[in-house]
């Protein structure tokens, strides 16, 4: 019996310290994009060993605003693990997407890249610059969002426009139609597009765009129709 205690107890302690051991491997990620190695090791030091970062630490988990802008990255994967993250920059890099991005974010800026898609945005995000890069699309955008910049890309389309947007700058695209625009904004640039009408009028439109015709049924587009008039 004794003998058969003393066994069990070995082999509970074997298994606790697999768990552990297991556990503090998970804590640990690899980060594959080597200039995001070096930035992480400058900003995150104490997070990082070599090119693995420790998910857990009080540093990631404590870390609201990260800039690695202009570093020449061409994958972000690691950046979703900053789990408090509000403010991300990560303009001016090579990257053709985004990992996941943490559900805090407020600000995003990720322009000057080369991304044709992005990822589901979090609901808490306010600002959006996502100009200068090959998007042909956006995703939905979320209820809270106030500033969008997406001017220089490709976009064929836009997802529906948020109530709370006060800023909206949207020129050199290949939209055919806009969706209804907020009467909130302040700041609007959607010239150098396809469209031939707009859905509604809103005050600060320059003459550039107010001379469209809002959009009437059969227009050769076949965008919706919004009554409005110009204000």
């Amino acid at each position: 019996m004794r003998v058969y205690k003393s066994l069990l107890v070995v082999v509970l302690s074997f298994s606790l310290s697999l768990s552990k051991l297991n556990a503090q491997e998970q804590a640990w990620v690899k980060i594959p994009d080597a200039n995001l190695v070096l930035a992480l090791q400058d900003i995150v030091p104490a997070a990082m060993i070599g090119d693995q970062l420790n998910t857990e630490s009080p540093v990631v988990t404590a870390t609201y605003s990260l800039d690695v802008g202009g570093h020449g990255i061409t994958n972000l994967y690691g950046i979703q693990f900053f789990t408090n993250l509000t403010y991300l920059e990560c303009k001016n890099n090579g990257l053709a997407s985004l990992p996941e991005l943490p559900a805090t974010l407020i600000e995003l800026y990720c322009n000057s890249n080369q991304l044709t898609s992005l990822p589901k945005l979090p609901e808490s995000l306010t600002v959006l610059d996502c100009s200068s890069n090959e998007l042909t699309g956006l995703p939905k955008l979320p209820p809270s969002l106030k500033n969008l910049s997406c001017f220089k890309n490709k976009l064929t389309a836009l997802p529906e426009l948020p109530k709370t947007l006060t800023d909206l700058l949207i020129y050199n695209n290949k939209l055919t139609c806009l969706p209804t625009i907020p009467t909130g904004i302040t700041t609007i640039e959607i010239s150098k597009n396809l469209f031939n009408c707009v859905p509604n009028y809103i005050k600060p439109m320059g003459e550039d765009t107010s001379k469209y015709p809002l959009c009437a049924e059969g227009n050769k587009n076949g965008c919706p129709i919004v009554k409005g008039k110009k204000k």
